[in-house]
């Protein structure tokens, strides 16, 4: 069956994107609004052969914003990728964080939590792409 390369679940429950053209989220609990916002076009590719997929969120480390939120994340099948707009402002700190779905110890990034190191994990919010193929050795 082939679904949507990206689409929410909640634990326990995986479900298509119910809006096929979503608009572009905007991160939680961002203590600095206003003006100077960009688009950081992110996608994540699953390039790890393990059957499991992708699981992931956004963080902004610099507003301590998340995509899509607490409860929720992106998903991607196996082989899949994640690609999302990001509405952020402007000279934040956003990083990605992902784990194979289905298997919690291992993680790509800051983690799913966001709460992990990484190199090269992190990207300066801009109106910029970012692409990141996620294998089985890199974290």
């Amino acid at each position: 069956m082939n679904l949507p390369e990206s689409f929410f679940h909640l634990p326990g429950h995986v479900g298509p994107d119910p809006d096929p053209d979503p608009p572009i989220p905007t991160p939680i609990q961002t203590p600095n609004g206003g003006d100077g916002m960009s688009v950081l076009r992110w996608q994540l590719n699953d390039a790890c052969p393990d059957n499991f997929g992708l699981v992931a969120r956004f963080f902004d480390k610099t507003d301590e914003g998340l995509w899509p939120d607490s409860t929720h994340v992106y998903v991607a099948e196996s082989g899949g990728s994640i690609a999302r707009p990001l509405s952020c402002k402007t000279g934040n700190k956003i990083c990605y964080g992902a784990e194979p779905d289905g298997d919690p110890t291992r993680y790509w990034g800051v983690g799913i939590d966001g709460d992990q190191g990484c190199e090269g994990c992190c990207t300066t919010c801009g109106d910029v792409e970012r692409t990141i193929n996620l294998t089985c050795t890199n974290r």
